[in-house]
């Protein structure tokens, strides 16, 4: 839209220049040589703009369905988390009318380590994966990724093992084949892992 503006403002400008230059030829006979420029009939007038108008528009709406199309053809990935006193889960969701192939979901540590978090089992044995990937997701369909409070002993583990100095640090990481999403670890599900690893005597942050 910048660029119609711009030249309206062109156009603007130069119809005003030259409706002032006659206008002033006119206005001063005596000094300056009568001149009045052509300026055509008020039929051709009308058809000139009409047809500048109509390219105009059509220019914009060429531009207008490009955007829309990429726009439709971008990834639209929402990583949504929830959880309860018995129960957390993390849901990764695709929002896209294109289809979006995820490589895998990490819980990370900025500056830190991360881990794949399909790779821990809900009964926390880690022998094998809950989901295999990558995996590709159509509109609307989702990986799903959930543990209880009695079987997620493998996610603190791993969570240990970051050596985090505050839960509030990690991050849950989706990476497709075309980027990456992130969002905080949510306060509900943090509780959560708290709580688990208190009622389990596990310390799941660095103290000194």
């Amino acid at each position: 839209m910048k660029w119609l503006l711009v030249g309206a403002s062109i156009g603007a400008c130069v119809l005003f220049g030259l409706l002032g230059l006659t206008a002033g030829i006119n206005l001063n006979p005596q000094s300056t040589t009568r001149y009045v420029p052509n300026w055509g009939s008020v039929g051709d007038w009308v058809s000139g703009v009409g047809a500048l108008a109509a390219v105009a528009a059509s220019l914009w709406l060429a531009q207008r369905s490009e955007k829309q199309q990429a726009k439709r053809e971008q990834e639209q990935i929402e990583i949504d988390q929830s959880s309860s006193d018995f129960f957390a889960s993390v849901r990764v969701i695709s929002h896209g009318h294109y289809p979006a192939t995820v490589k895998n979901v990490f819980l990370s540590l900025p500056g830190g380590g991360d881990f794949p978090l399909p790779a821990v089992l809900a009964d926390g044995s880690n022998q094998r994966d809950l989901q295999r990937f990558p995996t590709v997701l159509g509109f609307r369909e989702e990986i799903h990724l959930g543990w209880s409070v009695t079987n997620a002993q493998g996610l603190l583990q791993r969570i240990q093992l970051l050596d985090a100095r505050s839960l509030e640090d990690l991050k849950i990481e989706v990476w497709t084949t075309v980027g990456s999403y992130e969002r905080s670890l949510n306060p509900e599900i943090i509780d959560f892992l708290v709580g688990v690893a208190k009622a389990a005597g596990l310390q799941l942050i660095r103290t000194d």
